[in-house]
């Protein structure tokens, strides 16, 4: 697969503001970083996108579901999620920006299963899905999860479907977040990933070219 299509949908998920008095610290380029992979796609690929910046566990579910919406039947579906991700209990969570991490039994209310926003892409009619999980995965203290937290990294998934899941970094392990600097040396720019991926995804390479020149690109950077 490639990411060239008639009909082009994306969702993009920038979170940096989460709750002082949580268990998660704020971000700082995340919302950046969703912008620029959201006018790449708009504006190189003519892709149709839906953005969400510091959103809320509803609001992404909103979201989510004008996103399940306006596809159809053989379109080519993007999504891009950039903020804190958890692994708990086997399963990859996608943190919005109430999330506290206080107590588990509200972890339904904070955050968006991963595998929840890929079942939204393939039953919306996509024919080509591609998931971008680019998520600073901080881990919350033990006291608050004894069991199911896997390290810093999100958990391999198995899911079935023509699309293509592709993680900032290696599952099981912690996403690189330092963000660049530019040459005047003032503001955080953008992640290395959210860099290389803005950088290769007009190229048209397939799939399997594409990620190869992502992972290539940010580790030189």
């Amino acid at each position: 697969s490639t990411i060239q299509a008639s009909d082009r949908i994306a969702l993009v998920v920038g979170n940096n503001d989460y709750p002082a008095e949580g268990k998660l610290p704020a971000l700082k380029n995340c919302v950046a970083d969703a912008r620029l992979i959201a006018a790449t796609l708009k504006q190189q690929l003519g892709f149709k996108v839906i953005v969400v910046e510091n959103g809320s566990r509803a609001e992404m579910e909103t979201a989510m579901g004008q996103f399940e919406v306006s596809l159809h039947r053989g379109d080519t579906a993007v999504a891009y999620f950039v903020g804190h991700g958890i692994e708990f209990e086997h399963e990859n969570y996608l943190l919005g920006c109430n999330a506290r991490l206080e107590r588990r039994s509200l972890i339904g209310g904070e955050a968006i299963k991963a595998v929840t926003l890929i079942a939204t892409m393939l039953q919306g009619g996509a024919a080509h899905a591609f998931v971008f999980l680019d998520c600073c995965r901080e881990k919350p203290d033990a006291s608050w999860a004894t069991r199911g937290l896997r390290g810093a990294g999100l958990a391999e998934m198995n899911i079935q479907g023509d699309l293509i899941v592709a993680f900032a970094a290696a599952p099981g392990s912690a996403a690189h977040d330092q963000p660049l600097v530019s040459e005047a040396g003032a503001q955080p720019s953008h992640s290395p990933f959210a860099q290389a991926l803005a950088k290769y995804l007009p190229s048209g390479q397939k799939h399997t070219d594409l990620l190869q020149s992502v992972r290539t690109e940010v580790a030189k950077l």
